[in-house]
């Protein structure tokens, strides 16, 4: 997880196989994909944010990026300052 450009990035990854290039096509498309990631995506957006997916034969890495909002902004302000 880190901050960057008033955004969070949530990252999880692992270091498995990978998916075939058709199936992040058809879950970066529009396309009938199960409710996981279809769910994932929806929520995010609600939020303002997005869901970005890479794979390759080295591992998946999924990342939630969320805009901060300015009192998210502010609050940890405050806290790095006490």
């Amino acid at each position: 997880m880190r901050e960057e450009d008033h955004r969070v990035f949530i990252q999880v990854q692992d270091q498995g196989k990978g998916m075939a290039l058709e199936r992040q096509l058809e879950l970066s498309s529009s396309a009938r994909t199960g409710v996981g990631f279809r769910g994932m995506r929806e929520r995010l957006r609600q939020l303002g944010g997005t869901l970005e997916i890479k794979s390759d034969g080295a591992g998946t890495a999924v990342t939630a990026i969320l805009p901060l909002s300015n009192s998210a902004s502010s609050e940890r302000a405050r806290t790095e300052v006490a």
